[in-house]
């Protein structure tokens, strides 16, 4: 089989990350000022999020790719308007969606830190089906809420949410009961910062740095060069290619 020319390769590799431009719904409008300082980073994170080859992916071709996370399923529905265009509403589901992208955290309290310890959530586990029946009437079912659980039941619930939040990333801690409070946040903050440094060790993970203005400059200077009739240099395109890349859905 003939190999590819490094060209080829270059063309294909250029290409995922153009496509917004190619794509004439895209609202490429650069909105923000020349020294975008002051603008939302929640706004910039946006404008770059958008441009993410995953998600022109999904906008051109929907029926090629695994199962999308949910930012990238949000920016496939309100992404090709630029932000000033989009309506209260739009921009509360992508700060909902986001997550903590690019070292902006735009999840609640409680997606950040929350009790494992199991409560009834309604599974048909938790459930009990008993009949009754009159002498004039067919039997008949009801199923009422079980009162009381299993510890099997409430272990079971335990290691459920647990596992989830393993699965999402969480850092799962346990703590003593009856420690002071004082007492029990000084140990939880020791613990938690020997499972960060371990984790950096392990896997270089560190909290990114907040970029947006910089963002905004590199997303306005790439689709400017890019769309002109030169096309952008391997420079322009490795600093823009860079930012998009740094994009961790």
């Amino acid at each position: 089989m003939k190999a590819k020319s490094p060209n080829e390769s270059w063309q294909s590799i250029r290409g995922r990350y153009t496509w917004h431009l190619r794509q004439k719904t895209f609202d490429r409008s650069h909105w923000w000022p020349a020294k975008p300082a002051g603008v939302d980073p929640v706004a910039a994170l946006y404008e770059l999020a958008r441009r993410h080859p995953s998600v022109g992916l999904r906008m051109t071709r929907p029926w090629d790719g695994e199962t999308m996370p949910a930012a990238v399923i949000c920016l496939c529905d309100i992404g090709l308007k630029s932000w000033p265009k989009l309506t209260l509403g739009q921009k509360a589901v992508w700060k909902g969606c986001a997550g903590n992208l690019k070292g902006i955290d735009c999840r609640t309290d409680e997606e950040k830190c929350y009790d494992i310890a199991w409560q009834d959530e309604g599974e048909p586990l938790n459930q009990v089906v008993v009949s009754r029946k009159h002498k004039t009437q067919k039997r008949k079912k009801f199923t009422v809420a079980k009162i009381g659980f299993t510890a099997a039941e409430i272990e079971a619930g335990i290691a459920r949410r647990a596992i989830e939040a393993y699965r999402q990333g969480h850092v799962l801690l346990a703590i003593a009961p009856g420690i002071a409070q004082d007492e029990a946040a000084a140990l939880l903050a020791g613990k938690y910062r020997e499972r960060r440094q371990f984790d950096k060790a392990a896997h270089g993970a560190g909290k990114q740095r907040v970029r947006p203005k910089d963002w905004l400059r590199l997303v306005a200077q790439f689709d400017e060069v890019a769309a002109s009739s030169g096309g952008v240099n391997s420079r322009g395109f490795n600093s823009y290619r860079k930012a998009i890349d740094g994009l961790c859905f």
